[in-house]
């Protein structure tokens, strides 16, 4: 069974780790923090981190809307316009897999049926901006889908803005791009845990 430790932020199966997406975007560089003074980056982990859980509550319908902090309010604005105007139903939220192929794990934000009959991985962001890694990323977490059965054909990064507005951002390029590139980030952050 795949579990999850919120506070080292690791993922085991059966007591053996198992490497996480986000873990391996990390270790390659591919999503980094670094360069942000570390006060800043602490807060906007955290905001990102509550605003990310409004919007989990709010999609399953377990909000108490009286408890979000009134900085937190323009991210839920925008993640409730966003599932209006884009969702007709929510298939999953914070949905943990393992792949047995490749041998990794993830958490997807939220697995949605579009208002297009479109079945599509979400990934919700509260950054200032889009960073091409999070193509990757959801190409790490349709794979997972993929192998679960759900078999979604789309990928989308919504970026929940602080004036209450989002921004869509569909991948750039195909899944098979955009995977193959996870799949040579796995292999190297594999070799890093093994070598360095």
């Amino acid at each position: 069974m795949l579990t999850f430790d919120e506070t080292t932020h690791t993922y085991t199966e059966d007591g053996r780790k198992v490497p996480g997406v986000t873990h391996i975007l990390q270790v390659v560089g591919l999503i980094d923090f670094s360069h942000i003074p570390e006060n800043r980056r602490e807060a906007a982990l955290n905001r990102g981190s509550v605003a990310h859980k409004a919007a989990e509550l709010y999609a399953v319908g377990k909000l108490d809307e009286s408890t979000v902090h009134p900085k937190i309010i323009p991210y839920l604005e925008a993640y409730k316009k966003f599932k209006a105007e884009n969702v007709k139903e929510i298939l999953g939220v914070e949905r943990r897999l393992v792949s047995w192929k490749f041998h990794y794990a993830g958490t997807d934000d939220q697995l949605i049926l579009t208002l297009k009959d479109k079945i599509a991985v979400i990934d919700l962001k509260s950054s200032v901006d889009f960073s091409p890694a999070n193509d990757i990323q959801l190409a790490a977490y349709m794979n997972l889908e993929k192998e679960a059965g759900t078999k979604p054909t789309e990928r989308i990064t919504v970026l929940l803005n602080d004036d209450g507005s989002y921004k869509i951002f569909p991948p750039k390029n195909s899944f098979a791009h955009d995977f193959n590139v996870f799949i040579a980030t796995l292999s190297i952050a594999n070799w890093r845990e093994r070598n360095v």
